[in-house]
């Protein structure tokens, strides 16, 4: 018997996986960018179509499906009997043919179609599968190339210039040219033939051979009394392989007889250039090259430009634009970048002796290392020589800036590293300054785009340029204690810094001196408030900020007395609404303003730090609870645990001592973490993971959705239950991109082998739709809210209770 049972048990699963392929190839054939249909046989009558077929064809799914198939195959031409009948009889699997096909209101397509067959057990071919593939894009490209070669050719023909093009057997492909027609040739007198029968010419030779090896070169030629200068270049396809070589030759006869009376001039300034590397260039009224020597430039950037602009084909803008301001009579004398180095540029009219403007010359020299030199030293004695960071003459010259010229707005933070000299005195220096640096390399990390610099000897300023917001203050306050905590470890233990911070902000045109006043002013009282406060220079902004700090000592005084308190709202089953678990939430009532919303309370705990010791409380409280739920009603609870608790010592032995301690089997806690917290550090979290896991407990993302969360990344975590985040929930029946969502976050669940909860139900039309998807479980309103734990015993108690009879 035991064997029948894993036989029909093989079966289940050889089915189930038969359901699963299935669905991925209809899900396969449905998304599918090319167009696909199957037709019966016989009967040839369209079965199955997707949606590629209907956009390229115009036609819905209803209009086609059952359809018979010669008025979309048969348009334009007869049906290709021959093939499908060899296909039928079976002597091929498939063939492809290039057909019109007809989109609705009559217009043609242009596709290619591939028909394949399938057969029966028994070889007779039960349907046909069809590929189209829509060819518009590539007919309209080969006429668009065709147009190319045409004007191409025309207007090389009309030109000075002839291009001949030669495959790798040199042997020419392509003749085109009004320099050729000048010679008296004709392109039939070159086509197809080796050019090694045409010329013997030693240097043209071994520029065409150099060119097949990739190698781009010039000629100078005598032909008919003329002189033609060609370069030659290999021809490569998009892939980058060498198939041939193309030459462009140009009569330059011209310009040979101009040069000879320029030859000894140039071999002076040759001579010049030789010594003292530079670039000389003259230039016509228009800007245009009219000579040009350069020594300093690999390969002769001007080389390619003679005759014409710097700024031909949107190229040296910058430089063009000297050249013009020349021309019009400007002296020029600056310095420019250029790919990492630096040139010293002069530009000087050029005139006849009554002034009337010929052109423009220009010289142009390496200054890289003068200007590096002068822009390390400038650097050095603006930056701090231990931190690297600006000091304070920078930072003064940078609010000038912000305040003045730019007209802009800007906050100034100015942090004071609390208790520094006791580090000195008890570490030493060395730790002191390790600590410096330290602070400065992440503070330059968290804020990149921002000034950041070395106040004084422990304080640090950081200045956010732009209006800012009280919010936004307290943000980057907060942004700053959790990177100071902590920065570095002495011997592996966490050495503890803080900082007291003061913030000031400035108008447009305000004096720097004020905001440095103002923001010391706001430091001083930081300061003498205890470790690791802040203060903003604003009464109104100061008021609202006091009240955060009173939140947070009410938060403390809640722990200490301990006055908060742990509610449990129920996870049901979607299937028959039975209560499966709960999550523990945390909640405050402070005496004097009554219930604070943990929207308000968790993020100060998380700043701050309380949120280990808060979080701490909840756990032992939530497992001193569940001890009994588990043990009368097998329910098992969820508790939400932050990143800064997994990252505080052996977060895993920790959990392990409170589940000895109050009895609660491990089987029966699900530790929950949100999945900002999985981005915060992947490292961190996967090692504290592994260790929860290995006690048996199961580990739940909170929140999935909000952040970006990938299934790689998923993958690499021991993960046992993705929870949906309310949001895609609450609009799951409004917008189709939260149900796309849920449901492709139902699928990735399912991917890495996790169970999925759906949170924040709130009306019965949600829940019907996250049960069709595929959900099993859910919390929300809809079922219970956050209730006291007497509360939810009852609501267990009644559940379970028998039904009266009759």
């Amino acid at each position: 018997m035991s064997g029948l049972r894993v036989v029909a048990g093989n079966g289940r699963d050889e089915l189930g996986t038969a359901r699963e392929e299935l669905r991925r190839y209809q899900r396969m054939f449905e998304r599918g960018s090319i167009g696909q249909l199957s037709m019966n046989i016989p009967g040839m009558r369209i079965c199955a179509v997707n949606r590629a077929f209907c956009t390229m064809t115009g036609y819905t799914r209803k209009e086609l499906l059952g359809g018979d198939s010669d008025r979309l195959f048969r348009h334009g031409g007869p049906w290709d009997f021959l093939p499908t009948d060899r296909l039928l009889r079976g002597e091929i699997d498939s063939y492809a043919i290039e057909r019109e096909i007809p989109r609705k209101g009559g217009r043609l397509v242009p596709a290619l179609t591939t028909v394949s067959a399938r057969r029966c057990p028994n070889g007779n071919v039960e349907q046909l599968t069809i590929l189209t593939q829509e060819l518009t894009s590539q007919r309209v490209a080969e006429d668009a190339q065709r147009e190319s070669e045409m004007i191409l050719s025309a207007a090389i023909a009309s030109s000075a210039v002839s291009v001949s093009t030669f495959d790798r057997d040199l042997h020419f492909t392509f003749l085109a040219g009004g320099a050729m027609a000048r010679a008296g040739r004709h392109v039939t007198d070159f086509l197809g033939r080796d050019i090694r029968e045409l010329t013997t010419d030693s240097l043209t030779l071994a520029a065409l051979t150099n060119a097949l090896a990739g190698v781009e070169s010039s000629t100078r030629t005598e032909y008919g009394g003329r002189t033609y200068s060609t370069v030659h270049a290999p021809l490569r396809e998009a892939g980058g392989e060498i198939t041939g070589a193309i030459s462009v030759s140009s009569d330059i006869t011209a310009e040979v007889a101009a040069s000879a009376v320029l030859a000894h001039n140039r071999a002076l300034l040759d001579t010049v250039l030789t010594a003292v590397p530079m670039l000389a260039a003259s230039f016509d009224v228009d800007g245009r090259i009219l000579d040009a020597a350069d020594r300093l430039f690999e390969g002769g950037i001007l080389r390619s430009r003679m005759g014409q602009r710097l700024d031909t084909g949107g190229a040296h803008v910058l430089a063009a634009t000297l050249i013009d301001r020349a021309i019009s009579g400007e002296e020029i004398n600056t310095t420019i970048e250029h790919e990492g180095s630096f040139y010293q540029v002069l530009c000087t009219p050029n005139r006849t002796s009554d002034g009337e403007p010929l052109g423009a010359l220009a010289v142009v020299t390496d200054v890289t290392e003068v200007h590096l030199s002068a822009a390390d030293a400038l650097f050095r004695a603006r930056h701090d020589e231990l931190t690297g960071l600006p000091i304070r003459s920078a930072l003064v010259e940078h609010l000038d800036t912000v305040l003045g010229p730019l007209r802009q707005s800007c906050t100034l933070l100015l942090l004071d590293l609390d208790d520094l000299q006791v580090v000195n005195d008890s570490l030493g220096h060395e730790v002191g300054d390790t600590v410096l640096l330290e602070v400065a390399r992440e503070l330059t990390a968290a804020f990149p785009s921002l000034m950041v610099a070395r106040h004084a000897g422990d304080e640090f300023a950081i200045v956010v340029p732009g209006s800012a917001s009280e919010t936004q203050a307290h943000d980057l306050v907060a942004r700053i204690s959790s990177v100071l905590t902590p920065v570095i470890r002495l011997d592996g233990h966490p050495l503890t810094i803080t900082a007291s911070i003061g913030v000031a902000f400035a108008q447009p045109g305000a004096l720097t001196a004020t905001l440095f006043r103002n923001a010391d002013s706001a430091l001083y009282q930081a300061k003498h408030a205890g470790r690791g406060q802040t203060r903003i220079y604003d009464a109104d902004s100061r008021q609202r900020l006091q009240q955060r700090l009173r939140t947070e000592a009410a938060l403390h005084a809640a722990l200490v007395a301990g006055t908060l308190h742990v509610a449990y709202q129920p996870i049901v089953s979607l299937i028959d609404r039975r209560i499966l678990g709960a999550e523990a939430l945390l909640r405050w009532h402070d005496p004097v303003r009554g219930p604070i919303s943990p929207v308000e309370f968790v993020p100060i705990a998380e700043a701050t730090g309380l949120i280990v010791p808060i979080g701490e409380w909840v756990m032992n409280r939530a497992c001193e609870d569940a001890a009994p739920l588990h043990r009368d009603h097998n329910l098992h609870v969820s508790v939400n645990v932050s990143a800064r608790q997994l990252e505080s010592g052996d977060f895993s032995a920790w959990l392990d001592g409170i589940l000895a301690a109050t009895g609660l089997p491990a089987t029966a806690l699900t530790v929950e973490v949100t999945e900002s917290a999985v981005l915060h550090d992947l490292t961190t979290v996967r090692t504290a993971f592994e260790g929860i896991r290995s006690h048996g407990v199961r580990i739940a993302i909170d929140d999935f959705g909000t952040g970006f969360s990938s299934l790689a990344r998923l993958q690499r975590l021991p993960v046992d239950i993705i929870k949906l985040d309310r949001e895609f929930v609450r609009e799951i029946g409004e917008r189709p991109g939260a149900h796309t969502m849920a449901t492709a976050i139902f699928e990735l669940s399912k991917a890495i082998g996790a169970s999925i909860v759906a949170e924040g139900v709130e009306t019965e039309a949600q829940a019907a739709t996250l049960r069709d998807i595929g959900y099993e479980s859910a919390q929300g309103f809809l079922f219970a809210r956050p209730m006291p734990l007497t509360q939810l015993h009852e609501l267990l108690g009644a559940e379970h209770s028998p039904e009266p009879s009759g």
